[in-house]
């Protein structure tokens, strides 16, 4: 078994630029491939392109984990510098669960989605795969897909052997 985070900004809903679309693509090819299942790893489940991948899973019946984080205000209001930690720690625990990450950013490159970006960029994990796209799906950085080629869609396809 292994994880495979697709993870979109919050700001990117699930039909900008045909992000649905590309979101199930990616679901179904990586659902196919030989060898270990995939469990689905995403959050913000609720819009956008986390719950995308919630009601994808949900229709192929793949195993899928929603990593929230909730904040519940009984009283004084939590600070915005906790709700930051917390959402860093949330990213911190995908770092370590997940073996394969589909980002997807906003060009403005603003959000909390920019720290695990950060991380993966900087700070690689052995043997991990990742892949960035931009608001039009190209794909802006990879580490990890070598022998990879991108089809139209820029969904990544194992390149044919010579």
């Amino acid at each position: 078994m292994f994880f495979i985070a697709i993870i979109g900004d919050r700001k990117r809903n699930g039909d900008h630029e045909g992000d649905a679309a590309h979101v199930r693509r990616l679901i179904q090819t990586e659902s196919v491939k030989p060898g270990d299942k995939p469990v689905f790893v995403s959050v913000g489940c609720d819009m956008g392109i986390g719950k995308v991948v919630k009601d994808t899973c949900a229709q192929l019946g793949m195993p899928f984990v929603e990593m929230s984080c909730m904040f519940h205000q009984f009283g004084e209001a939590s600070s915005l510098g906790a709700h930051v930690q917390a959402y860093l720690s949330r990213n911190a625990s995908i770092y370590a669960l997940c073996q394969v990450f589909y980002l997807f950013v906003r060009d403005a490159r603003h959000g909390i989605i920019e720290d695990l970006v950060s991380t993966l960029t900087h700070h690689p994990k052995p043997q991990a795969a990742v892949l960035v796209y931009n608001e039009t799906n190209d794909v802006i950085h990879s580490v990890g897909f070598e022998g990879v080629t991108y089809d139209e869609e820029g969904v990544s396809q194992q390149a044919s052997e010579g």
